[in-house]
Parts: structure tokens; sequence; C-alpha cells
């Protein structure tokens, strides 16, 4: 059985050396796993894993909340953010970094997705960093960074796939991610200041004036609202993870038609175009990973690691081994 094991497990990592898309690589992984298993019911079986993995209430809210992200993106809800944080933050050493960090941290708890928001921040924020003298390693860490914050800080994506697949509570799984995320955003902050103090091309920005501020924050307060109006009735107990991100849609467009105007209506089915198309590629992963986790247990992966979790091994050696 561990040499199946094996054998799909090599055909999965040589697929996605050659560039082939990771749910295309998982799920051919799976059904070769399926077939030295099953026999010639492989496939009938791989298609009955495929859809059983998707038959989940809570996996709607994916879709909703990359398609929210997309209508923020749209409606340049990050630059406006960046701006309100950019104002207050610009004059300190190291401030016009903390600013994106605190942008990608806001634009996490709207959509949840670290490659929107590293994407959506980075279009706007490297000219900026460049600009002040940051060098090009620490602005790419502080996107990058910041961007990962979409993983931790709710609504988080990959807490929805996994409350789904492990029955856990979302609502407990995004509660747990704010502590998290707010020391993970403070030690990003303070490693910023830090970095960028000891550079020797630091260019300081000058201070803005209370009327700038003020016209930043006048833009920027709707951005804000968008979280709000997702994490309060989260919290609170008035709607569930997939509701409250039907309620964030509906706000985002609220904003962008209405108050930014910068989408129309003819822009709308684009969206939900690009919305649906990023949406298909995170369920088409799930459907391959849940095909080869069920062909890897049927094969025998979980007595594996029992007897290695049993056997003398040292945790360290356990731990490489399971990576």
């Amino acid at each position: 059985m561990s040499g199946s094991l094996i054998i799909s497990a090599i055909l999965m990592v040589v697929m996605l050396f050659i560039g082939t898309p990771v749910a295309v690589s998982l799920g051919m992984g799976g059904m070769l796993g399926c077939y030295l298993f099953f026999g010639s019911s492989s496939f009938t079986i791989a298609a009955q894993i495929m859809g059983s993995s998707l038959e989940s209430f809570i996996l709607l809210a994916i879709p909703l909340f990359i398609t929210m992200g997309v209508i923020l993106a749209k409606s340049k809800v990050g630059e406006k953010l960046y701006d309100l944080f950019d104002v207050y933050l610009r004059h300190i050493p190291g401030g016009v970094g903390v600013a994106t960090l605190f942008t990608c941290a806001v634009l996490a708890a709207m959509c949840g997705t670290s490659v929107a928001i590293a994407a959506m921040v980075g279009a706007f924020a490297f000219s900026n960093l460049k600009k002040y003298g940051y060098s090009l390693p620490l602005s790419l860490g502080i996107v990058a960074g910041g961007g990962a914050l979409g993983i931790l800080i709710p609504p988080s994506v990959p807490m929805i796939i996994y409350s789904s697949f492990s029955d856990e509570s979302t609502g407990k799984l995004f509660i747990s991610g704010i502590i998290p995320g707010l020391i993970a955003v403070s030690l990003f902050s303070i490693y910023t200041v830090i970095a960028y103090s000891r550079g020797k091309e630091r260019i300081m920005a000058k201070k803005a004036t209370w009327g700038e501020r003020i016209k930043a924050t006048k833009k920027g307060i709707w951005a804000l609202l968008v979280p709000v109006g997702i994490i309060v009735p989260l919290y609170a107990g008035w709607a569930t993870p997939t509701e409250t991100a039907a309620i964030g849609i509906l706000w985002a467009l609220i904003v962008g038609l209405f108050i930014y105007k910068e989408i129309t209506f003819k822009d709308i089915f684009p969206i939900l175009e690009e919305g649906v198309l990023s949406s298909v590629m995170v369920l088409f992963i799930i459907c391959g990973a849940m095909v080869f986790g069920n062909a890897a247990t049927q094969i025998g992966l979980s007595e594996m690691i029992s007897s290695m979790a049993t056997s003398s091994l040292s945790p360290i050696s356990f731990i490489i081994i399971t990576i």
C-alpha cells in the first residue's frame, strides 16, 4: 500500500514541477491512488468525492468573500484606506511602511484572501515606498507580510475551508484569529520601523496638514465601515459567515457605486465574472485535495503516520517527515 502512496505522491510532485495547476496535480495524484486501490471504479469514486466535498453551506461564503474583494479592488477602497493611514503616519520613521501594513490588515478583515490583498496593495504602495527610500527587499517584505494577514485576520478563507471539513465553529475560528492577527500586525510594524531607521537612504515625508487629514478621513471612513458591517453581525450572532459575506458584498457595492463612484452598473457583470473565475480555482483545489486525501487515507497514510507517532522517532524527526 505504501508503494501506491509513493507513486501517487511522485506523480503529484512531478506535475507541480512541470507547471500543472495545483488542483489538477492533486486530483490526478489522487485519481491514480484511487485506481491503484479501487481499480476500474476509481473514476466514479473520485467524482463522488469531488461532489460531496462541496456539499457544505459554509463553503458558499468563499465565492462571496472573493467577489467582495474584487468589488473593493475595483472601487479603489484600498487606496482610500492607504491615504487615510498615510496622512497620519507618514512623518514617523517607517510610517509609510506601517500605513501599508495597516491597510493590509483592514483589507484582510474584508475579503480574507492573501493573494488579493498583496496584489491590491502592491499596485499602489510600491511606488510610494520607493519614493521614501524603502529598499526593494523591505518593500516586498512589507507587502508580502501584509498580504499574509489575510489568512489570519477574520474573515479568513482558509479558516472557512478548515471549519467546513473539521466541523469546527467558523465563528470561534474567526475569534481565535483576532489576537494573533493584531500581534502579527504589531510585530511587522515594529520590525518595519527598526529596519527603515537603520537604512541608508531614508527620505522623511512631510507631516500632513490637518486639512489633508480631514479630507482623507472623510474619504476613508466609508471603507473602514465595511469590516465593521461584516464583523459586528457575525460576532453578535445576528448572521452566519455566509450571510455576513452577502452583507459585505451589498455594502461594498453601495460604497463603490454611490459613495466613491469608482464603478458603474455596467461593471457589475465583469466583477461577478472575475469573482466566479477566482472562486472556481479555489473550489477546484478543494476538490483535488479531497480526492488526494481520500486516496491517501484508503492507501494507508493514516496508519503509517500513527505508527510513526508511536515509534521511537524523535519529535524533530517526526515533524520533518510529516512536513
